[in-house]
């Protein structure tokens, strides 16, 4: 009985391979060739850094969502997509459901960002070009030169929102309906939007 049991035990683990839980991408642009960087997840996190690099350097953790019974969802199959509009954006993405995915992506100064976050968290380091983010649930960071922008538009449908100026001043709001609005003197835009979490900007001379 115990031969046969230890040939049953093999027969399944020859009859169901291991699943890859978790998956690293990787991938590099040269920056010249486009204007704005498209970048689409559903639940994880986005973590911009601004560089002086001529090239988008793009790293991507794909782990699988946890089942109780089958343990993460299985993400060999996970490739990070590309493509180019005609305008120069390029478009990135890892279409697999049932994944986390954090991504950590080096652009250079002034390429515009639009950045679209189911669930979780995106993070900007450094003054980029025009950014566009929008988030169902999570939070949004960003630490740049704010005068570099000359208007810079928060709102949170729950949640709350927080500007910090070039002079030191704080503008804040929070709860339902959270809106804030800043005029400067700068080139680029920023327009962020979030159903449920905190927005913050920061001044990096702060």
């Amino acid at each position: 009985m115990k031969n046969l049991a230890i040939v049953a035990t093999l027969c399944c683990l020859i009859s169901f391979p291991l699943l890859a839980g978790q998956k690293n991408l990787t991938q590099q642009f040269d920056a010249a060739q486009y204007t704005q960087i498209d970048i689409r997840a559903g639940v994880g996190d986005i973590q911009i850094e601004v560089s002086d690099s001529q090239h988008i350097q793009i790293e991507v953790e794909v782990r699988g969502s946890k089942s109780w019974f089958f343990g993460r969802t299985d993400v060999s199959d996970a490739t990070l997509e590309s493509s180019v509009s005609n305008q120069g954006t390029l478009r990135l993405e890892v279409p697999l459901d049932n994944t986390e995915q954090s991504w950590r992506v080096k652009v250079p100064r002034k390429l515009a960002l639009e950045l679209d976050l189911g669930v979780g968290s995106i993070t900007v380091n450094g003054s980029a070009g025009n950014i566009d983010a929008t988030i169902g649930v999570g939070s949004f960071s960003a630490k740049l030169a704010v005068p570099e922008y000359k208007h810079i538009a928060l709102t949170a449908g729950v949640g709350d929102v927080k500007l910090h100026h070039s002079s030191g001043k704080t503008e804040r709001n929070k709860l339902v309906g959270a809106e804030l609005a800043f005029a400067g003197t700068g080139e680029q835009a920023m327009a962020v939007t979030i159903g449920v979490g905190d927005a913050t900007v920061s001044n990096t001379a702060l």
